[in-house]
């Protein structure tokens, strides 16, 4: 089955990537489809290839994939301060642009984290910050 979705974790140097492939598979003897998680090497978890979660023939595939990836990216991110992946490499049934809309979602404000300056952590006074202006909710 082609690649459904292809992104890449990080590039730790160059020529050294970590890249992740999810598919979309049928399993006809069960009527379900299998969405799995396929990774370069075993180094993270010990494995290489995961059953994220299946999906009755007539669900929505593409609401479904996307509930059952930002809850996997969000696991990741509340369990061990998972970053957010980097880039999508090889779009297919989930398009680059969708992708990186789901990616945002699970990290829904990891991204506007920013770290301590010296100052602040030192505590210094009389220094003038930019205080974020609060988002206002309806």
């Amino acid at each position: 089955m082609p690649v459904d979705i292809q992104i890449n974790w990080a590039d730790s140097a160059p020529g050294f990537s970590w890249p992740a492939d999810y598919h979309l598979i049928w399993l006809p003897g069960f009527d379900r489809w299998v969405l799995t998680y396929s990774a370069d090497c075993p180094d993270a978890m010990g494995y290489c290839d995961f059953a994220l979660g299946a999906l009755a023939a007539d669900d929505d595939w593409r609401a479904s994939v996307r509930e059952i990836l930002v809850a996997d990216w969000r696991f990741q991110y509340s369990e061990w301060d998972q970053t957010p992946w980097a880039y999508v490499w090889r779009p297919g049934l989930v398009s680059g642009d969708e992708a990186m809309e789901w990616r945002a979602e699970a990290w829904k404000g990891h991204e506007d984290i920013e770290p301590e300056t010296d100052w602040e952590a030192e505590g210094a006074e009389g220094q003038e910050r930019d205080e974020p202006e609060a988002e206002v909710v309806p």
